[in-house]
């Protein structure tokens, strides 16, 4: 009964460092995407151009992109515990997303560019 426990475990523990190095992975992807994003805002009005409204903008993007992606392993996800830390990782990053925007707008007015607020 006790091997079946480690065995458990080990076999848990493994999945857990699959979703982490798959979050990795999809984080990267999503800081190459805000790249793209920041290159966006380069080319919006000049109120626009200062690095702190450029690094909102991409950040904020960023957030939303990765919720969207966790929203889709949320349902998606075959086992509880994956679902439930998509769920919850989804909650951050649209916590997250919300604080760039109110900084965008109470700092520079507005939305940031192209309707990501």
């Amino acid at each position: 009964m006790e091997e079946f426990k480690t065995e458990a475990n080990d076999k848990a523990s493994a999945i857990k460092w699959a979703v982490i190095r798959s979050m990795r992975l999809a984080a990267l992807v999503l800081a190459v995407s805000s790249v793209f994003c920041a290159h966006e805002a380069r080319a919006a009005p000049a109120t626009v151009k200062s690095a702190e409204a450029l690094f909102l903008t991409a950040r904020a993007s960023h957030s939303v992109l990765e919720a969207e992606f966790l929203d889709v392993c949320k349902q998606k996800a075959q086992r509880e515990e994956l679902k439930t830390f998509c769920r919850e990782q989804a909650d951050v990053e649209r916590q997250h997303a919300s604080q760039y925007q109110t900084w965008f707008q109470n700092w520079f007015g507005g939305k940031t560019p192209k309707g990501k607020n």
